[in-house]
């Protein structure tokens, strides 16, 4: 797998939180790193490639600059900062700025920290989460970067936790006898107070994705964990006084690995199921990996079901490709240098994959309309060429380059 080597550099082993944070800095610290480098779109058939900076990791997607259009967040790992593209409205995403974050970043969320109604940064690498205030016109103060090496992050989300109103953290990481989730409390205004950590696991298995959702239709947010090196997907239930109670499913063999997890209602009955990327097993050099759905799995009856998608699947998105009503599964596969699109077929199958070339070594792919025509289109960030690639769809599940 191209890029595990890079991850296992960073998986660390320490003891307890710091806590306590203010971002601190105006939008007039705004302070890009670098001037943007422009973009190479229309190379190829299916894609537009934007040059972003060293091994761009994660992405994530939102109105950063609020003209209505989707931008988007790039978090660069061999360089240690975000670029932002923004969107003029026709898909073409062109970088703004680069914003230093904290060391070997490969995990970002966005929000409104500190309820000023612009959309900030959360940035996470293994030594901390760097915040970066927005300004609301697309650029972003100086990051403030709440130091938590102790609790070796790996993977975080944003929600309410605790019903107030404000979004707060949850950091999964592992400490020196365990994996946890701690739960960092925002008090409106981006300062972050460690209010619990519960623990998950004892193997040091390290986490992949973590989603936030209420699982159970109780009103409260539970947590689901997907570990990386034990093949099990962990489950949260919050019990609505601030405690969880903690389940596992194993999803693959004992020796596999998965690389990402989505929470969606992907059969239309009403109930959320689980979609994992398993990478396969690193001890069967004929495993390609696959793509795992759990339907309904808090009701303790479900079997995973496999889909072949590309070599090595490491991202997921979910959404209607083309335009049938059913919800898709769109993987970034990294050893195969392409995506595939899974069409829904209702009932929780899925159609025969369809492949997309990108560039080298793909790391993670967010599906939204970015073309403003109302139909799902792909941007998916390339570690190995240091590119992103931009997939336009024609409502069809057909894609074209931007120009």
């Amino acid at each position: 797998m191209k890029w595990l080597s890079i991850r296992g550099l960073i998986r660390g082993s320490v003891a307890v939180l710091a806590a306590g944070l203010c971002m601190g800095q105006s939008c007039s610290d705004s302070a890009p790193v670098s001037p943007p480098v422009g973009s190479a779109c229309g190379q190829f058939a299916a894609e537009c490639v934007n040059l972003i900076g060293t091994a761009p990791y994660a992405l994530a997607a939102a109105d950063l600059d609020n003209d209505s259009d989707i931008d988007l967040v790039v978090v660069n790992f061999g360089t240690a900062n975000v670029s932002v593209l923004l969107n003029p409205g026709d898909g073409r995403l062109v970088e703004s700025g680069r914003y230093t974050v904290t060391d070997w970043p490969d995990d970002v969320a966005i929000g409104d920290w500190d309820a000023d109604g612009h959309l900030d940064l959360a940035v996470q690498g293994p030594l901390g989460v760097s915040l970066l205030a927005g300004c609301g016109d697309g650029t972003f103060a100086s990051a403030v970067t709440l130091d938590i090496w102790q609790n070796a992050p790996q993977r975080l989300a944003a929600a309410d936790m605790d019903g107030d109103h404000r979004l707060d953290l949850a950091i999964a990481g592992g400490v020196l006898v365990a994996d946890n989730v701690t739960i960092m409390r925002n008090d409106g205004q981006a300062h972050f107070t460690a209010a619990q950590s519960v623990t998950v696991d004892e193997l040091l298995a390290g986490f992949s994705a973590a989603e936030v959702t209420d699982l159970n239709g109780d009103s409260s947010l539970d947590l689901v964990l997907a570990s990386r090196y034990a093949a099990k997907v962990h489950i949260l239930i919050a019990d609505g006084q601030g405690g969880y109670s903690t389940s596992a499913l194993d999803v693959a063999g004992a020796s596999h690995i998965l690389n990402d997890l989505l929470v969606q209602d992907m059969d239309g009955d009403g109930t959320l199921d689980f979609v994992v990327a398993d990478n396969g097993s690193p001890l069967d050099a004929q495993d390609p990996g696959s793509v795992i759905l759990l339907l309904n799995p808090i009701s303790g009856t479900t079997s995973p079901v496999s889909f072949r998608a590309g070599t090595s699947p490491v991202s997921l998105a979910t959404g209607d490709v083309n335009g049938d009503g059913l919800r898709d599964i769109i993987v970034a596969n990294n050893m195969s240098d392409d995506i595939s699109v899974l069409f829904g077929q209702g009932a929780g199958g899925f159609a025969s994959r369809m492949s997309i070339a990108v560039g080298d070594g793909p790391t993670a792919v967010v599906a939204r309309d970015f073309s403003n025509d109302g139909n799902l289109d792909i941007a998916v960030s390339n570690m190995n060429s240091g590119t992103v690639s931009i997939l336009i769809n024609d409502g069809t599940g057909h894609f074209t380059a931007t120009r």
